[in-house]
């Protein structure tokens, strides 16, 4: 091991510094970005929430009503000896599109439950929405299921021709080794610094059980970052600065590139992919933009609620309920149809 030591945190002009130290002072402050950029979008999508659930979700709960108000007039047309085969066979794909829709945007019901299930057994020549949906889902997961098991006996006759590793994967298994003893030295030195027990005052007691939380969180998650910044805050005092070698500056910036890749795909997750996206890039921007934004989604709301008010009126007509069913399968819009009259 290289005996050239390296400051933590240096107060050398950058030119005088390694390529390696650079690099790590720089995964630092890239970190710290990340770390601030995620705390915000957090913060603003709990923000989000807080103003959609106070202002738009009795909205959206009327909305959810009616549509199932309009669920269930399908459902008592479905029972009457009114319509034909061919009708009750729409009215059955409309009613698994309907319960579908609901279950997906509205969070389901116990009354839409029970009306899918009337429907999802009926034994008729086209299968239900959920039938097929469930069909290919078991057969994508034959297939991929397959591919993994190819590919994994493929590894093993790999291995087995290789006579094991090769060399490149024990490098990373031993580079793995070392980065969690590095890991485990912080987290030991800090621990014993920061343990609660050893403390006998007792408001700093409170706040070193505080830090020792944090710390047992940080190492548990491999985040090396906020071991490094306890370490810096309340690390021991008696040298001016901490150091690391050569070897150890290298584990340091492999772990601090792992964290700054999973901060980026994180931030990714919640504005672009994530469960929470398009809550996100629906009303992120200034307050303003979140307030005007917010009152074209009440208002496209309010128009959504009147135009269902209106068609659970017309559809309790048979003869109108008829009427819709036959320009149902053309993707006619409902609207369009009922102008008509």
């Amino acid at each position: 091991m290289s005996k050239d030591l390296i400051l933590l945190f240096s107060d050398k002009k950058n030119e005088e510094l390694s390529p390696m130290h650079k690099q790590f002072n720089w995964r630092i402050k890239r970190l710290n970005a990340l770390e601030s950029e995620y705390k915000k979008v957090k913060n603003e999508i709990a923000d989000i929430k807080r103003i959609v659930q106070e202002q738009v979700s009795p909205l959206i709960n009327d909305v959810a009503e009616k549509k199932i108000q309009f669920l269930k007039i399908l459902d008592e047309a479905y029972q009457t000896h009114y319509f034909s085969y061919t009708e009750k066979r729409k009215i059955k794909s409309l009613i698994l599109d309907k319960c579908f829709e609901i279950e997906k945007y509205y969070g389901g019901s116990p009354v839409v439950d029970e009306i899918y299930a009337r429907y999802e057994d009926k034994e008729e020549d086209s299968l239900g929405v959920f039938d097929i949906l469930n069909d290919l889902s078991k057969a994508a997961e034959q297939v991929l299921e397959g591919f993994q098991k190819g590919m994994e006996e493929g590894k093993k006759t790999e291995n087995t021709e290789q006579s094991g590793q090769t060399p490149e994967e024990k490098q990373k298994v031993r580079h793995l080794q070392k980065s969690d003893k590095l890991a485990a030295r912080l987290y030991k030195q800090l621990a014993k610094i920061l343990h609660p027990d050893r403390e006998p005052d007792e408001q700093k007691r409170v706040l070193k059980n505080e830090l020792m939380q944090k710390l047992a969180e940080a190492y548990k998650k491999k985040d090396i970052f906020s071991i490094l910044k306890l370490q810096a805050e309340y690390g021991d005092t008696d040298t001016k600065e901490d150091i690391f070698d050569q070897e150890q500056l290298d584990l340091l910036n492999n772990l601090l590139a792992q964290q700054i890749k999973r901060y980026e795909q994180d931030i990714h997750k919640l504005t672009v992919s994530g469960q929470e996206s398009s809550l996100y890039k629906e009303f992120k921007g200034s307050k303003n933009q979140k307030e005007i934004r917010l009152e074209q989604y009440k208002q496209s709301l309010i128009q959504q609620l009147e135009e269902l008010i209106d068609e659970v009126h017309i559809l309790t007509d048979k003869r109108k309920l008829r009427n819709f069913l036959y320009y149902y399968e053309e993707g006619v819009h409902r609207r369009t149809i009922y102008e008509r009259k």
